[in-house]
């Protein structure tokens, strides 16, 4: 029986190991063109063509092995050892070297190896074939061919010696092979040593035994070279069959190990959306390095390939608003990451790993210096593989984008990792690092492009399109769920800054748009007074037109909705668009659903699609989620709105008060400076108005100070700002009109004032008059205490005027019927 260990060679040879090739198959084609002169010059028939017909047919029927399931080692079995031997004892060491040559190329041609493995091996079997049969015959005292009656235990001892060395040689000259091209240990083949020598030695010894069968009688040797065939054949077509089944075995548990090592990492993938593919890009740093290195143990490359795809596998047990929280951690979030090197490898602590996948999961983030977590390992305490994957997921995470902070360049990653060598990192590594940076660039480039896809940006699904689910879709799913989670987050987080109502609903629009999707999106808010939807916030396509939009409660699909407190899912939106041909014909259908506090309608968030497909059960799902999250937000900023504006409105008129005057007269002085023009200040005070009191008492005060609140208003335009000062004074300001204009505006407010009449009792009624002061910005003054001063004295001056020309007792006057 033929054995042919496979020679574990990397494609990109090192320059060490081309000149090793070369040498060898130079020395095999000499060996084989002598051989081939000598055996043709041979007086002896060509019979042993036949055996070379065996010898091909026999590499076409070979039995793999592997010695171990981790091993990279397969070494071949076939009967073609038993011809070689059985060539080499009926005729010569040359005719033997011709058959070995054949063995050679035959084999590895039925296995479709690269060329110059083929070549290499022929050369390799010709050249051990020629040593070890020249030094059979120099044992056995004899020239070839044989003599037929050589002693026979003679011949079986040099047999057996010329067996050994055949295999030595083979074994040397393919170790040699291996530690040259790529690395490999010279002296791997010990570990097959039993498996593949006793083979050889089984073949060389049936060959010698045919041998002295056939030399001894033809029926004896009949008698007994057939069953040993047979019997050679019988086993050698059971082991073929058994390591078939055996290969078979190991190659579903490698497939079932690699698809476990897979789904766990596609999973850790999915969750981490800020880090998506870097599981796999570290993966191809860590083997890079690991080359770099001459990491030549392939128990401790297995580990580290499985560890690199499982680093992160603890952060399952980490929030997921911590690992996407872009400002930076506290102390109790930070305690949180850093557990999840532990929690991972306690998770795979269960699994019954053949390589140390535990120990490099356990320790990716020690530092050299001692300073690292979770055990303060230093310096070589730390597990190779370790400290590799600590480097590769360093240099991965600073080269991608995190929540955080945008990726670094590679200048900057590199200046990075220089200055934590020797403190964060070992130092060989990192000095790797800085020689192959386009090397290492160029891997993660390559892992891109076979990094499983993620997370779909939006749900692409429907529910008519449900289709059996792939491996690939749960993950997607897994991955779409954290996504959502993270985004109501933010919802959550964002809208509890904000009590601004304009910037909440600008929020939550962006962020439903991002989740869910729409064409036109328009938030309603509820308006008792009117019994009308009003739109708050629209955008998409035509919000110009949605933000026109006033909805009757009860009416259309929003109307429908606030009145009812329920949702309404793939309707058509025309009701809602009367009077708005353009709105009816641009959307089909419309996803409205309620912004619902204690069961209170505050309003209702329409969602408008251009599509007549409608919106998939997964985005309505989202939207019921998303609305209750929103309705708490929109109360918060209707709360603080209405807060703000009792801290802004005088109660008893209605008017803005002081404070709203100050902030007002600010920014109107601001764009008057930026723009020149004038601004003029009214200081205005009742007259008479402590007699109306004393007489009648502070509720008729009060409302007469409601009353002419209410008169002063309708004496001014849109643009002027009324205040109530404070007691009976009130301020106006007049944007854009100076002082001599305002006195058409002094004009009307005291004939109003004059002419005003507040019924009482029967028979009576109130009246008072008012004194008006006026400065104007920026001929009076540039500030605004200075011209509330100027004003006051202008209004001072005026009441003495008209104190002067009044009757004195037309202060309270009795009412008299028309």
């Amino acid at each position: 029986m033929s054995v042919q260990r496979t020679m574990t060679l990397r494609d990109n040879l090192r320059p060490a190991g081309k000149y090793y090739l070369l040498v060898i198959l130079a020395a095999g084609v000499c060996v084989v063109v002598y051989c081939l002169i000598v055996a043709l010059r041979s007086p002896q028939n060509l019979s042993w063509l036949y055996f070379l017909a065996a010898i091909v047919l026999g590499s076409m029927l070979p039995v793999r092995a592997q010695t171990q399931t981790d091993s990279p080692a397969w070494f071949t079995v076939t009967l073609n050892d038993l011809f070689i031997f059985l060539v080499l004892l009926l005729y010569s060491p040359a005719v033997a070297v011709i058959a070995a040559a054949v063995d050679g190329l035959a084999s590895g041609a039925a296995v479709l190896r690269p060329l110059y493995r083929v070549l290499f091996n022929a050369a390799r079997l010709a050249t051990s074939t020629f040593i070890a049969g020249n030094v059979f015959y120099i044992l056995a005292g004899s020239n070839p061919p044989l003599a037929p009656d050589a002693d026979v235990l003679l011949i079986f001892v040099s047999v057996g010696f010329s067996a050994l060395l055949f295999y030595g040689m083979n074994a040397l000259l393919n170790g040699t092979a291996s530690w040259l091209c790529s690395g490999g240990r010279v002296f791997a083949w010990q570990e097959t040593m039993l498996l593949v020598a006793l083979p050889t030695l089984a073949g060389a010894s049936t060959a010698a035994a045919i041998f002295v069968s056939l030399s001894r009688s033809e029926v004896y040797a009949a008698t007994l070279a057939v069953p040993t065939f047979l019997l050679a054949l019988a086993v050698y077509i059971v082991n073929r069959q058994r390591h078939k089944s055996t290969r078979q075995h190991l190659e579903e548990l490698k497939g079932l190990y690699h698809a476990t090592i897979g789904s766990l990492a596609m999973a850790i993938d999915a969750k981490d959306q800020s880090a998506h593919g870097h599981v796999y890009r570290v993966r191809a740093l860590a083997l890079s390095l690991a080359g770099y290195l001459k990491l030549e143990d392939e128990n401790e490359l297995q580990g580290l390939s499985a560890a690199a795809l499982l680093h992160d596998i603890g952060k399952l047990a980490v929030p997921e608003y911590i690992l996407n929280k872009p400002s930076p951690l506290t102390e109790g979030e930070m305690l949180k990451l850093k557990a999840h090197p532990s929690v991972g490898a306690d998770i795979l602590d269960t699994i019954p790993f053949s390589c140390p996948v535990v120990p490099f999961v356990r320790h990716h983030h020690e530092k050299w210096d001692g300073n690292g977590y979770p055990a303060g390992l230093k310096g070589d305490k730390i597990p190779l593989g370790a400290r590799i994957l600590a480097v590769a997921d360093a240099y991965d995470a600073l080269r991608s984008d995190r929540p955080y902070r945008a990726k670094l360049t590679r200048d900057l990653a590199v200046d990075y990792l220089r200055s934590e060598r020797g403190k964060s990192f070992d130092p060989q590594i990192v000095d790797l690092v800085l020689q192959n940076v386009e090397p290492l660039e160029e891997s993660i480039r390559e892992a891109e492009k076979y990094t499983p896809s993620g997370a779909m940006p939006e749900f692409e699904r429907k529910p008519a399109e449900e289709t059996p689910r792939s491996g690939q879709t749960v993950f997607e799913d897994i991955a779409t769920t954290y996504r959502e989670i993270q985004i109501i987050y933010e919802i959550s987080e964002a809208v509890g800054k904000s009590l601004n109502l304009a910037d909440t609903t600008a929020l939550l629009t962006e962020k439903i748009n991002e989740l869910v999707g729409f064409d036109a999106c328009a938030i309603f808010l509820v308006n008792l007074n009117q019994n009308r939807l009003l739109t708050s916030y629209s955008t998409g396509t035509h919000a110009d037109l949605l933000e026109q939009a006033a909805i009757r409660i009860g009416e259309g699909v929003s109307g429908w909705v606030a009145a009812h407190n329920q949702a309404l899912t793939n309707v058509s939106p025309v009701p809602d668009f009367a009077g708005h041909p353009e709105l009816q014909t641009a959307f089909k259908t419309c996803l409205s659903v309620p912004l619902s506090l204690d069961d209170r309608v505050l309003g209702v968030i329409t969602l408008y699609s251009a599509s007549a497909t409608g919106f998939p059960q997964d985005r309505i799902r989202l939207m019921d989620t998303i609305a209750q999250h929103a309705a708490a937000a929109v109360n918060n900023a209707l709360m603080f709105e209405e807060t703000q504006e009792d801290a802004y409105t005088d109660l008893l008129t209605g008017l803005p008060n002081l404070r709203y005057f100050n902030v007002f007269m600010e920014q109107e002085l601001g764009r008057a400076a930026r723009i020149d023009y004038p601004v003029t200040l009214l200081m205005m005070d009742l007259e008479c108005f402590k007699d109306v009191n004393d007489r009648f008492g502070h509720k008729v005060g009060d409302r007469t100070l409601a009353e002419i609140g209410q008169v002063l208003r309708r004496q001014m335009r849109r643009s002027d700002m009324l205040v109530r000062y404070a007691g009976d004074e009130f301020l106006a300001v007049l944007p854009g009109t100076t002082r001599e204009q305002a006195r058409q505006t002094i004009e009307r407010i005291q004939t109003a004032v004059d002419s005003f009449r507040m019924p009482i009792r029967s028979e009576q009624y109130v009246r008072v008059g008012i004194s008006v002061g006026a400065a104007s910005y920026p001929d009076d003054g540039q500030e605004t205490d200075e011209l509330l001063g100027l004003a006051d004295q202008d209004m001072y001056n005026d009441k003495i005027m008209r104190a002067n020309r009044r009757d004195s007792s037309g202060d309270v006057l009795p009412f008299e019927k028309r």
